[in-house]
C-alpha cells in the first residue's frame, strides 16, 4: 500500500485509501512502524547483524563440510 502512494505521488493519500477500502489508521500505522520499528523489530535484528559480522570477520568460512 505505501509503495502504491510512493510510486504514485499524484494520487491523495485519503481518496486512495477510501476506494481501496484501508482504513486510514492501518496506512499511517505501516508509515509510523517503517520509521520507527517497534522494539522485538530491534532485539531480533541485532543477532542477524552480529552473525553477519562475525561471518565476514572469518572470512566467510563455513562450519560445513
Amino acid at each position: 500500500m505505501t509503495a502504491l502512494l510512493d510510486e504514485h505521488e499524484h494520487l491523495e493519500v485519503e481518496p486512495t485509501l477510501r476506494e481501496l477500502h484501508i482504513p486510514s489508521s492501518i496506512y499511517y500505522r505501516w508509515r509510523r512502524a517503517a520509521k520507527e520499528p517497534c522494539e522485538r523489530i530491534g532485539r531480533d535484528t541485532e543477532p542477524t547483524g552480529q552473525i553477519q559480522r562475525i561471518h565476514t570477520e572469518s572470512g566467510g568460512a563455513s562450519t560445513r563440510p
